[in-house]
């Protein structure tokens, strides 16, 4: 399991931020998701995943 912040919502997914400074798009259900608040998701929730590094 992972977890992170959502940042955004879109039509499909929502974008989490996570604690590793990681943007993840994730399918979760959008009725119950608000911006702000922490998710968890799973590996199989994942549609794309970005890492930035310095």
């Amino acid at each position: 399991m992972h977890r992170g912040i959502i940042l955004e919502k879109s039509k499909r997914y929502i974008s989490v931020l996570t604690s590793e400074g990681n943007f993840i798009k994730v399918l979760k259900d959008l009725e119950i998701c608000k911006v702000g608040e922490e998710v968890w998701f799973t590996d199989q929730d994942i549609v794309s995943y970005s890492c930035w590094t310095s």
